[in-house]
């Protein structure tokens, strides 16, 4: 149980990602999309690799609780974010984005014990 609520923990943050990257031309914008979707003390999380200073993960808290989530954790990288930043960029994309738009959190991992009670009051 503890492995598939990790793994919908990620898919969605993934997901809350790529929807951010849809309409967002830098990382400033990046950021205040996800704290519209809810995510809290947002910050990108640098490691030195091979003397360049790189992007490898997200800070952030949600619901009171810190979490990191490495890039590599949820099939991201560095690059794919700034290909999606600066083509975004250039094309002048619009954010279009539904100001109420929660969470992909929120949409998926808070109804797995939902999910799992119904599972089980069935046994």
């Amino acid at each position: 149980m503890i492995h598939s609520i990790q793994f919908y923990f990620y898919t969605a943050v993934k997901n809350d990602i790529l929807e951010a990257l849809k309409y967002a031309k830098n990382e400033i914008e990046l950021k205040e999309i996800l704290l519209k979707f809810g995510y809290k003390d947002l910050g990108f999380r640098n490691q030195n690799i091979q003397g360049k200073r790189k992007k490898t993960g997200l800070k952030f808290s949600y619901e009171n609780k810190r979490y990191m989530v490495y890039f590599n954790q949820i099939g991201l990288d560095e690059s794919t974010i700034l290909f999606h930043l600066q083509n975004n960029a250039k094309s002048n994309t619009t954010n279009t984005l539904d100001s109420n738009q929660k969470s992909n959190i929120q949409k998926r991992v808070l109804e797995i014990p939902c999910q799992s009670d119904k599972i089980i009051s069935r046994i």
